[in-house]
């Protein structure tokens, strides 16, 4: 063998190999991305979305309020109007209104119970936010003569602007006659208990 062939086996045993770069270990970044991945941090991520799915449909919910006007005729509380508005952060659509009679006693002893109007479309079809319209409770029963005591539901059908489906708010009423003599409208709860007047 000759010298150079020595020298050049020599060279190469001396001569280092080259290393291969040490596995780098995520970082601290990582980790917390990882992290997520976690059952327990699974369930805060879940609660997170349901509370802002709560969040979402309690603030862009439909909020309408029926009231009353001030009265135009003394003696009968259904010539007063109705008022309905919009509270709500989009507008609502397709309005429709209708009256349930619970219980209507009249001057003379004359009863109407559980009566229901047609559904009548409103003034003003759409409202948007803020905005309110005027409308008035049909009464079939004149016959009956002048009122001394009702009680009625307000019936308010509408769309909301993100969900297809018809919904509908309704808002109940009793008479009450002032010191002045007026018959007005008080507005209570649906599922108050209010004992109806004995009849003359």
């Amino acid at each position: 063998m000759s010298k150079r062939s020595k020298k050049q086996k020599n060279r190469s045993r001396k001569e280092p190999r080259p290393q291969l770069p040490a596995p780098q270990l995520p970082t601290t970044k990582t980790w917390k991305w990882l992290s997520w991945l976690s059952p327990k941090s699974g369930i805060l991520t879940g609660f997170a979305l349901l509370l802002a799915i709560v969040t979402f449909y309690y603030t862009f919910s439909s909020k309408l309020e029926v009231g009353t006007d001030a009265s135009l005729n003394p003696n009968d509380p259904f010539a007063t109007p109705f008022v309905v508005k919009n509270h709500s952060l989009l507008s609502v659509g397709s309005l429709k209104q209708s009256c349930f009679l619970n219980f209507v006693l009249g001057a003379h002893g004359g009863v109407a119970r559980n009566f229901t109007t047609r559904w009548d479309d409103l003034p003003i079809p759409n409202l948007e936010p803020l905005e309110e319209t005027t409308f008035g409770c049909a009464y079939p029963f004149i016959f009956l003569g002048p009122i001394s005591y009702a009680d009625i539901q307000v019936c308010i059908s509408y769309r909301p602007a993100l969900v297809p489906l018809r919904q509908e708010k309704r808002t109940r009423f009793i008479t009450v006659r002032g010191k002045d003599g007026i018959l007005r409208w008080v507005k209570i709860a649906l599922s108050a208990s209010v004992p109806f007047p004995v009849r003359n």
